[in-house]
C-alpha cells in the first residue's frame, strides 16, 4: 500500500497504463493488422506509450481540470446553499 500523499501519482500511473495499453493495441492493429508476432509488437508499443503517457498526465492534468471547470456549471444546490437561500428569502419576504 502507498501513503495517501502518493494518490495522484498512483492514479496517474494506473490511468496512463490503461490508456496506453488500449490505445497502443488499437493503433498497432489498425496500422499493421493481425500477424504472427502481433502481441510482441503491441507490448513494445505499449512500453513506449506508457513511458510517454505517464509524465504527460502531470503536464496536461491541470489544463484538463481548468477546461472541465469552465465547461461545467457550478453546483449551488447543496444543503448549506439551500438553507442560506431559504433564510435570505424569508428575510426578504418579511420586509
Amino acid at each position: 500500500m502507498f501513503a495517501a500523499k502518493y494518490q495522484a501519482a498512483v492514479f496517474a500511473f494506473i490511468m496512463s497504463g490503461f490508456m496506453a495499453f488500449l490505445m497502443s493495441g488499437i493503433l498497432t492493429l489498425i496500422n499493421l493488422g493481425w500477424f504472427d508476432g502481433f502481441v510482441l509488437s503491441w507490448l513494445k508499443a505499449y512500453l513506449i506509450a506508457h513511458a510517454c503517457a505517464f509524465p504527460l498526465v502531470f503536464i496536461f492534468a491541470p489544463l484538463s481540470r481548468r477546461l472541465t471547470a469552465s465547461l461545467i456549471k457550478p453546483v449551488v444546490n447543496s444543503v448549506v446553499d439551500r438553507a442560506a437561500g431559504n433564510a435570505a428569502e424569508n428575510n426578504t419576504a418579511k420586509r
